[in-house]
């Protein structure tokens, strides 16, 4: 007995659950096809809109089908069904609900293309509303304020009023800022009585421009000449009618067979937490905008070298979360019985090693400790033994990659001593000797450690400068060097942060220091100003 009342409770929660199938069929005097497509692709996504007083419902197909039937399926439902309304957008959306749109041809068949998602949008611009899969939101024409949060309760992602057109038939601006941050936002320019006629989705500016989804045609006319024709209160609609055949003379006709029947092809599976079951006819472009994702997250987060998916597989739609480690269990440790003291172990002295007479012991190696090489003044390193690139760049304030370059090495050249590197890639020579003239012949006195050496440098010639020497020159004829401003980066510091504080254009001082960018500043880096 109990075994046939579980049976029967397992029966009617079955069919409670029990997925909806409905067909709308396509009726020109209150639907519209709108087709839309991507940055850079020639596909056309169609997405067919059902027109009442109040509302559009809008049922996006994407591709469509390219299989025709001769039968329209029983129980198709028409324009002012009751049906149309938020809870059928819901239940789209939820997956409650399989619809399909049978779209007349003019050689007579049906075309039957499933719908991939749904959204409600309210026609009234004083109490606008719109429902879709990542968010919702609900507004009042008479008081938008830029910045506003519109998001209701139910919505995943707060949505915001961006701006509006300078009249009635241009749209209105909203953002779309998902909870979760692993999603983008999404512009959304949405105009009253038509629809959506464009949506960006991506993290940055760049990215959205690359991912536009843009409305180009309507009932088979361009959107400028729909929307003309709509603001004037025309509306062009789509033209499905059978081409007339010519009579003629023909045999008698032969009996057709029976017409093939639509049967619904649906994937079936357990649904996973952040992954979508690819159905028939899906591809990356029509989920990602189900999802309010871009089509490179998900080939990021599924590892796809390409656009194709099978059906009936699962496909992540959620950024991957990486639980942290969980701490290891301590074991319970039992008390050992404390150790008998034993007496101390005599120690052993150790034999002396034998050494033949005659015979030097090797000697022991040394450890030296490596010392911080010197710092050069004149702009010049010469390369010291055991010296490397890292030790130069970190003393002279460049990473490796920048001062291997500066010196036209690999960043994994191996230094011999005696090189000689460059220790700056300013262009203006910060040590230089000034350059003086002389009105008559003098003499200058070189100062060594072991003798004097006197020279005699002629009218209108530089004044030579030579390594390892001291030069004395007379007070009167010492010109200052010139100055080279520059500052010297500290911890946490920025390019943009030293521009902002000497007043800067941040480009300049990047290409005056050969930076490029997003590249980190290292503290004891020097940064020269612009001249």
């Amino acid at each position: 007995m109990r075994t046939v009342i579980f049976l029967f409770l397992t029966l009617l929660s079955f069919s409670a659950n029990a997925i909806q199938t409905k067909y709308i069929l396509f009726q020109p005097s209150c639907m519209d096809r709108l087709e839309y497509r991507y940055t850079g692709s020639t596909t056309d996504y169609v997405t067919y809109q059902v027109h009442s007083k109040s509302s559009i419902i809008a049922l996006e197909v994407g591709i469509e089908s390219k299989k025709t039937y001769a039968v329209v399926p029983k129980g198709a439902l028409k324009c002012g069904d009751p049906i149309f309304d938020e809870n059928l957008v819901k239940s789209i959306n939820n997956n409650l609900m399989d619809v399909y749109i049978v779209m007349p041809l003019k050689s007579g068949r049906y075309r039957i293309s499933p719908v991939r998602m749904a959204s409600f949008m309210n026609n009234n611009p004083v109490a606008g509303k719109m429902i879709r899969p990542d968010y919702e939101y609900a507004y009042n024409g008479n008081h938008l304020v830029t910045d506003d949060n519109l998001a209701t309760s139910n919505s995943e992602s707060q949505v915001f009023f961006m701006g509006e057109g300078a009249s009635k038939c241009e749209p209105y601006h909203f953002r779309s800022i998902s909870k979760n941050t692993c999603r983008p936002m999404s512009e959304i320019y949405y105009l009253h009585g038509i629809g959506i006629v464009e949506e960006r989705v991506g993290e940055t500016l760049a990215e959205e421009n690359e991912n536009r989804y843009v409305l180009h045609k309507i009932n088979g006319v361009s959107l400028d000449e729909f929307k003309k024709a709509h603001c004037a209160g025309r509306r062009i609609q789509l033209n499905i009618k059978p081409k007339p055949v010519p009579h003629t003379s023909a045999p008698a006709p032969k009996p057709e067979p029976e017409p093939e029947v639509f049967v619904p092809k649906k994937c079936h599976g357990k649904s996973i937490p952040d992954h979508h079951l690819v159905q028939y006819g899906e591809n990356l472009y029509s989920i990602a905008r189900r999802e309010g994702v871009t089509v490179h997250q998900l080939r990021k987060w599924n590892h796809l070298r390409s656009s194709k998916i099978l059906a009936c597989s699962q496909l992540r739609v959620r950024a991957p979360q990486y639980a942290a480690a969980k701490p290891a269990k301590k074991r319970a440790t039992k008390k050992r019985p404390a150790k008998k003291k034993y007496a101390p172990k005599k120690k052993y002295k150790s034999k002396k090693r034998f050494v033949a007479k005659g015979v030097k012991k090797a000697p022991k190696k040394k450890y030296v400790r490596k010392v911080q090489p010197k710092k050069s003044t004149n702009g010049v390193h010469i390369v010291q033994k055991g010296e490397n690139l890292y030790l130069l760049a970190t003393l002279y304030g460049y990473t490796v990659d920048r001062f291997a370059h500066m010196n036209g090495l690999e960043k994994n050249a191996v230094l011999k001593p005696g090189m000689q590197l460059f220790t700056t890639d300013c262009s203006c020579d910060t040590n230089a000797a000034p350059k003086v003239k002389h009105a008559a012949p003098e003499t200058v006195v070189k100062a060594t450690a072991a003798e004097a050496v006197t020279e005699t440098v002629e009218d209108e010639q530089e004044l030579p400068v030579l390594s390892g020497t001291k030069m004395a020159v007379p007070a009167e004829r010492v010109v200052a060097a010139p100055k080279v401003t520059y500052h010297i980066v500290g911890e946490g510091e920025t390019i943009w942060s030293i521009a902002n504080a000497y007043g800067f254009d941040t480009a300049k001082l990047m290409e005056r220091n050969h930076l490029e960018a997003g590249e980190v500043l290292i503290p004891g880096q020097k940064i020269y100003f612009p001249e």
